[in-house]
């Protein structure tokens, strides 16, 4: 058996010569630089990797002291590479250029850790205002919808939409609570949902945390072909896209029982039903599947519906997520920044126009 001490030694060498490329036969005054930067790169691969592991995690806990180690792991590679003196640059040019790549990963990760903090405590602080009672107008409007549109026909709800999620089994809310609910969404300012050419899924996702804190467990209903539609809040009038997303919330209908509403304020003024959805984003008759991965761009040839569990961020990402992880937390906050401007600049081209 190799003794330990010896793997060890040859792990270390392999870093070195990896990092010192050319440079592997180096002079006497490079060697100590050499013997620097390895050293900073082999810290740095396990913060980065601890970095990494943070932002998969649901851990908001711990990040002010991950995002310092990381910033601190950049900072560090930053000296050393600005303390090379530059007569030595070329012959340190490949390790220099590692270290740095590596400083700038480990500075995307420390603001991505950053990010997804401030998003998180923005939906905190939203969550803990009141639901209140829909205005009335609200309420009749939407009572009104309710009875055009859960006619006999409509039927039990889809079986894929009533399974449990991350193990909390749904709760029904009552068509009362539904409406308040979303009202409480709707009038959330940290979500542009004016702003509709893009940014479906930071919507749902944010609706979906939002929901969580109230103690209901909503789902995501994805449509996923051509779609189109046409809204004053859409840069040239019409909105084209190749799947969109809302948050899907079981409601509880007197003599009805249980069916699955869909809440998506940037197209409607109320809860609607699965059917009525896809009907505003589409004429084609779409049919209910198996929840699946779907290729980046790929709008496919038939209109296809399938839910998800709350957390799955975006349609081209792997399913069976269990919990709210850091990562898309902090891309679903740069991307509500990103539709809050575009809203704010539709909404004065309007002169504050209703939706």
């Amino acid at each position: 058996m190799v003794p330990f001490a010896v793997v060890g030694s040859f792990i270390w060498f392999a870093i070195a010569a990896w990092l010192a490329g050319p440079s592997v036969f180096a002079t006497d005054d490079v060697k100590p630089w050499l013997a620097r930067i390895t050293a900073d790169y082999a810290a740095s691969v396990t913060v980065l990797d601890a970095g990494d592991r943070y932002l998969l995690s649901d851990d908001d806990s711990s990040w002010e002291a991950m995002r310092s180690k990381t910033a601190g792991m950049a900072a560090r590679l930053r000296e050393t590479i600005a303390a090379v003196p530059a007569p030595l640059t070329d012959e340190l040019d490949v390790p220099l250029y590692r270290i740095r790549r590596q400083a700038e990963q480990l500075e995307v990760v420390a603001t991505r850790i950053e990010r997804a903090h401030a998003a998180r405590a923005e939906l905190d602080a939203a969550s803990e205002r009141p639901v209140e009672p829909a205005a009335a107008q609200a309420t009749e409007a939407c009572a009104g919808f309710y009875l055009k549109t859960l006619s006999a026909a409509l039927g039990a709800p889809c079986p894929s939409c009533l399974k449990s999620d991350g193990g909390k089994l749904a709760r029904a809310v009552s068509p009362a609570e539904a409406l308040d609910l979303f009202g409480y969404v709707s009038r959330e300012g940290a979500i542009p949902f004016h702003a509709i050419d893009g940014g479906c899924f930071a919507r749902a996702h944010a609706m979906s945390y939002l929901l969580e804190k109230k103690g209901v467990y909503s789902r995501k209903i994805f449509v996923h072909g051509n779609l189109d539609v046409k809204s004053k809040w859409a840069a040239s009038g019409e909105a084209k896209w190749w799947f969109h997303v809302a948050t899907l919330v079981r409601v509880d209908f007197p003599g009805k029982g249980p069916v699955d509403m869909v809440f998506d304020p940037s197209l409607s003024s109320c809860p609607l039903t699965v059917q009525q959805w896809t009907s505003t984003l589409t004429p084609q008759k779409c049919s209910m599947v198996a929840a699946r991965r779907v290729p980046e761009d790929d709008a496919g040839d038939a209109c296809q519906t399938f839910t998800t569990e709350r957390f799955h961020y975006n349609i081209s990402m792997p399913l069976g997520e269990t919990s709210w992880r850091q990562l898309y937390l902090g891309a679903m906050g740069d991307e509500l920044a990103s539709f809050r401007e575009l809203e704010r600049k539709l909404v004065l081209g309007h002169k504050g126009g209703a939706h």
